[in-house]
């Protein structure tokens, strides 16, 4: 982690705790805080106190005492009811400060007051509640009320920006000349002792200064305090026992239009109370531990700042969770803001932490952006400045964008091409290449291959699903040990898997290839690689395997017929009764033409296998009749019949006339050798018109001593297998045996050439039921 993203880091933090301070005055944030609390206030179901009553000046009293004020001597003769019933405390909730036009009646007032606990309270003078700049404070009763009390003091109760009260203040009026609110003196609480706690509000707005807030619950329902009407209790309609021992709040209620009611929060919407009723609440409130208290401004903007801190604090290890961090932390926060509020009567207003938490979540999202951009950026020049040599694709440079974000997404988006195209040319070089290449891990395991590779290793993978990597994620060893004829040694385990690759392998189809190992490049920490190249040496093998057996071919075969020959010489030179001159002279001719043969097939054989062919449409019933021409006379000789069926003259083959001649000149020599006196050879040419692509069939078929399916499958081996001579010593000398069939070098020549015309020869034979050779070849189509 940089140390400028710490620093960053460190001033999101530093910032917090001016933001919490500001935002609690900011605008529109404590009335949503209000809206909040007003609906946890009305969670608390605050019932009545039965020890508090009230005596309502209502419309009932109005209509039968007169309009209000009503003299003195009325409020003294309730007084005096209250006092003979025993009430505790009594609050007159109306103002005594002008004298009445009966001095008598003031001081019977007097009198009254003095015979109970009364509490008074003190009105804003007029110069403070028309605004004016230099306020006189509160208004005092006369002084012979004021004497006569127990004590006088403010019942002013304060209405938030919405119009919604509240809030009432512990101690409020002018510096220097607080007044304590009259229910913390009903409630039997302390005045005078200043508090240690500072008001969370405003303090000194115009002169006027407010200390020790604190709210209190609504009585669920609203209205239903004890009351009692004013003219009922005057003329001793209530019990004594309903007024002794009780806290008696004398005031105006709502039907009597005597005072402007005073509006309070409930869940969707707003109600309005009597001051009197809202008293209750307040005294009520105190008197049983259910105000709510504010904390000092200083001490709500440090604890709401700490849960932005705990959230910072956790974005530096788990920042891919910040979103999940600050909604945890802004739950945890209002859910700890109402159990204060339920358990502890303390509100911590929790919008400002809130939009606090929000405020550091976009501010740290927006340096992580940034610094991830930078980051980016630098990235993307780095992976667009790599040479790529022979891969690097061509292409043209986007126009230039006008935004930082569009344009780095634009780089990002050449970059992903670049490397795509890289990796794509890359890959199909590789899959296109020849040569069999794998790709594996240090453990032996493939994680690449062409497609050269799955054809010489997998080639039933190859036919089914050319786009799947058959051999990927296998062992190679494993391939080698399940595909190959030769296997591995058990070396494995003790040298590393490549070490061993050094041998010759024979797959089953008989491809022979050779691994050559390399090691790749390796960046960093990553596993290495190797690229294991399989080249294929098939055909060098078949060459030197060719090779060795020709050699072995011709000094057996060649040097049979000069041994034939010196032996004859030598069991003529020892005087043999079975050999005159005339069986030398033929068994010499023999063993000398022999050789003759043996030698136009190598150079037959040669010939086929060159180059030199020269291909042009023949018809294939010229190619059979002259095959028979070139035979008829050793036929002939025989005794040995040809018989020709020919059924399309015009069927025409692509071939080289002369060498196809040959190879079928050379089939019906050897049938003519095999065949017995008055045998017929047939020879039929055919065409299958009826397949999708037309073939020309050839038959030769004779009647000889025939062949084993064996010896068939020997005819068919390339290289072909080495003839034997098998000799007889008998009492007229020495004889090659015939009857074992053996064709020489004419077979090879013969499937060479059917080969390079692209036609196909089978044998079928049984001993002593003649064979039979077909060869199919494709229609030539020849336009006319």
């Amino acid at each position: 982690m940089s140390r400028r993203f710490i620093l960053e880091w460190l001033l999101i933090a530093l910032l917090m705790a001016p933001l919490q301070w500001w935002l609690q005055d900011a605008p529109s944030v404590p009335l949503v805080d209000a809206m909040l609390y007003d609906w946890a206030m009305s969670q608390q179901r605050a019932a009545p106190s039965p020890d508090v009553l009230i005596v309502g000046i209502d419309a009932r009293s109005l209509a039968e005492l007169g309009p209000w004020p009503w003299p003195r001597k009325t409020h003294a003769q309730l007084l005096d009811t209250l006092a003979h019933d025993g009430a505790r405390r009594v609050l007159l909730d109306f103002f005594l400060e002008e004298p009445s036009t009966n001095r008598d009646d003031d001081l019977r007032l007097a009198a009254a007051l003095g015979r109970l606990p009364v509490y008074l309270p003190l009105r804003v003078a007029e110069s403070r509640a028309n605004g004016s700049n230099e306020p006189d404070g509160f208004v005092r009763p006369l002084p012979l009320f004021n004497q006569s009390v127990v004590a006088t003091a403010h019942a002013n109760v304060t209405v938030d920006a919405d119009g919604v009260a509240r809030w009432i203040f512990m101690r409020e009026g002018v510096p220097g000349r607080l007044e304590p609110f009259v229910g913390t003196l009903l409630a039997g609480q302390s005045a005078l002792a200043p508090s240690a706690r500072t008001s969370a509000m405003p303090v000194h707005s115009d002169g006027w200064d407010h200390q020790e807030p604190f709210g209190f619950p609504l009585t669920q329902p609203l209205h239903g305090w004890h009351t009692v009407s004013y003219i009922s209790l005057l003329r001793g309609q209530v019990p004594a026992e309903f007024v002794r021992g009780k806290l008696v709040l004398v005031g105006p209620l709502e039907d009597s239009h005597l005072e402007r009611l005073v509006p309070v929060g409930v869940p969707g919407g707003a109600a309005s109370l009597a001051g009197v009723e809202l008293l209750a609440d307040a005294v009520d409130a105190l008197r049983h531990g259910r105000a709510i208290h504010l904390l000092p401004r200083l001490a709500l903007a440090f604890s709401a700042t700490v849960p932005i801190w705990l959230a910072l604090t956790l974005f530096l290890p788990a920042a891919r969770y910040s979103l999940a961090i600050v909604v945890c932390v802004a739950g945890s926060w209002l859910a700890i803001s109402l159990l204060l509020l339920a358990y502890a009567n303390v509100w911590l207003p929790p919008l400002p932490t809130l939009l606090g938490l929000t405020i550091a979540y976009f501010l740290w999202s927006w340096r992580r952006l940034s610094a991830f951009f930078q980051f980016f950026g630098k990235r993307i020049a780095m992976l667009n400045a790599l040479p790529a040599g022979a891969f690097e694709p061509g292409g043209r440079l986007g126009a230039p964008a006008w935004d930082h974000v569009v344009a780095q997404m634009a780089a990002l988006d050449a970059a992903i091409n670049r490397v795509t195209k890289i990796k794509t040319m890359l890959s199909v070089s590789i899959s296109q290449m020849p040569v069999a290449v794998l790709v594996c891990f240090d453990d032996g395991t493939i994680t690449q291959s062409n497609d050269a590779a799955r054809r010489l290793l997998e080639p039933s993978t190859v036919l089914h699903d050319a786009t799947e990597d058959a051999l990927s994620r296998r062992d190679l060893l494993s391939i080698l040990r399940e595909t190959c004829v030769t296997q591995l040694g058990g070396a494995s385990s003790v040298r590393p898997w490549f070490e061993t690759l050094h041998n010759e392998y024979v797959t089953q189809r008989g491809q022979v290839f050779k691994p050559r190992v390399a090691a790749l490049d390796i960046f960093g920490d990553e596993p290495r690689r190797w690229m294991v190249a399989l080249h294929d040496v098939t055909s060098e093998h078949r060459i030197k395997l060719e090779r060795e057996q020709w050699i072995g071919y011709i000094s057996h075969d060649l040097r049979t017929p000069q041994i034939n020959i010196i032996s004859l010489l030598n069991l003529y030179a020892d005087g043999a009764a079975q050999l005159d001159e005339r069986a030398l002279i033929d068994g010499v001719r023999r063993e000398t033409e022999r050789s003759i043969r043996l030698a136009d097939s190598i150079l037959d054989l040669l010939t086929a296998r060159s180059d030199r062919y020269r291909f042009e449409p023949v018809p294939v019933a010229a190619l059979a009749l002259d095959a028979v021409d070139q035979v008829w006379a050793n036929a002939a000789a025989k005794n040995v019949t040809i018989d020709t069926r020919i059924t399309d003259d015009d069927a025409t083959l692509w071939a080289d006339g002369p060498l196809l001649t040959r190879a079928f000149v050379n089939l019906l020599h050897n049938a003519i050798r095999h065949s017995a006196s008055g045998d017929t050879i047939d020879v039929c040419v055919t065409v299958d018109y009826d397949v999708v692509l037309p073939r020309i069939h050839v038959a030769i078929r004779d009647a000889g001593e025939g062949m084993s399916q064996q010896h068939v499958m020997h005819l068919f081996e390339s290289p072909p297998a080495i003839p034997s001579l098998h000799v007889n010593r008998d009492d007229d000398g020495i004889t090659p045996r015939d009857d074992v069939r053996s064709h020489g070098m004419g077979i090879p020549m013969v499937l060479e050439i059917v080969a390079r015309h692209e036609g196909h020869v089978t044998a079928h034979s049984l001993p002593g039921a003649g064979a039979t050779f077909l060869i199919e070849f494709p229609v030539c189509v020849v336009e006319r």
